[in-house]
């Protein structure tokens, strides 16, 4: 995965600018070139969908953020055949969209509200310690895959604690929108 998102990174000069949309598509084929794994094909799927769901943007703004994650856990759930509590990534990537569906309604800004969705796969993915892995490599182990923690939900939440991280260094951007 760490390549996967190191090329993402370093392609972002090759992408023009003005489409978030297409930003987001084209990472989500690098990932599944450069990570082709079964996480990478989660991770590439996630990106390509929520692409295609702010395709022309080139602004988000909070709702578009919420677009934006249920894009990304429909596309994991249709692709990975995956739901909550089968410890995967969905059990980070669930909560942060839920966390930013209420601070929209909250009305928090767009930093604060990512913040929260850092929190809150965070949160998603210490509890996948105590859950038993269904699904995958890990679902192999049946009770013995309880007492760790998901990789699958550690991407997910290291994936938002990043965007959290980039939002508060560059607050402007964030108080704008």
């Amino acid at each position: 995965m760490s390549s996967g998102f190191a090329a993402v990174k370093d392609n972002f000069p090759n992408i023009p600018e003005g489409d978030i949309g297409a930003l987001l598509m084209r990472s989500g084929l690098i990932m599944a070139e450069k990570a082709p794994s079964t996480m990478g094909t989660l991770m590439a799927t996630a990106l390509m969908r929520s692409g295609k769901a702010v395709q022309g943007k080139s602004e988000l703004y909070l709702e578009d953020l919420i677009v934006v994650a249920k894009a990304m856990v429909s596309g994991i759930m249709e692709r990975g055949k995956a739901k909550i509590g089968d410890k995967t990534i969905l059990e980070s990537l669930v909560p942060a969209a839920e966390s930013l569906e209420s601070s929209y309604s909250a009305g928090k800004s767009l930093v604060d509200a990512i913040h929260s969705a850092a929190e809150a796969a965070e949160e998603g993915m210490k509890q996948t310690i105590h859950m038993q892995s269904r699904l995958g490599r890990a679902g192999r182990y049946l009770e013995k895959s309880i007492g760790h923690q998901d990789a699958g939900a550690t991407v997910g939440a290291l994936f938002l604690k990043a965007f959290s991280n980039y939002m508060n260094q560059h607050r402007d951007v964030g108080e704008r929108s």
